[in-house]
């Protein structure tokens, strides 16, 4: 019986070792981002490494980044990059402006709570706003994972991160 008790110790420390190896890696790779996002001096770069890192580490395909015009009080298009999408749907997220207001739906939520939203759109395709329901008609997204971006606890932006519908891994 002491030897089974050694063993799972020795199971468990191997595996304590394991997930500690896993994060340190992790964190390293946060920390390289970190770096590569403070060495570059515009937005475009930013989203650049931004978008490389989620979609090697996490399989993310579609990024659309939507800042604020406060003079006209909108939401436009900043930056769209799909790996999903034909075309014309493309010209579409490129060239969206639309008011800030709460027709917008999961944008303006996450833009006015200020927190990252995530809207399972299958779960919710009955409780979608029509501004909900035209995004996912022109895309193969599953989720809407929006992240507001905030500066001096002002929000400047949305930016969404999504996958195809046939990626079946959660987020």
């Amino acid at each position: 019986s002491s030897i089974v008790a050694n063993l799972f110790e020795s199971n468990e420390r191997k595996k304590a070792f394991l997930k500690l190896e896993k994060a340190k890696l992790e964190m390293e790779a946060l920390n390289e981002l970190t770096r590569n996002i403070n060495s570059v001096s515009t937005l475009t770069d930013v989203m650049s490494f931004v978008m490389y890192y989620l979609e090697t580490d996490f399989g993310f395909k579609d990024f659309w980044l939507v800042l604020v015009d406060k003079p006209k009080d909108e939401f436009y298009t900043f930056s769209f990059v799909s790996n999903s999408l034909p075309e014309e749907n493309i010209l579409y997220f490129k060239d969206w402006r639309a008011k800030i207001n709460e027709n917008l739906g999961s944008i303006y939520n996450a833009y006015f709570v200020q927190e990252h939203q995530l809207w399972n759109l299958v779960d919710r395709a009955d409780n979608l706003s029509e501004e909900d329901q035209l995004i996912q008609s022109k895309t193969v997204w599953k989720y809407f994972l929006h992240f507001p971006l905030l500066i001096y606890g002002e929000t400047i932006g949305v930016l969404s991160i999504n996958k195809p519908m046939e990626d079946n891994s959660i987020l």
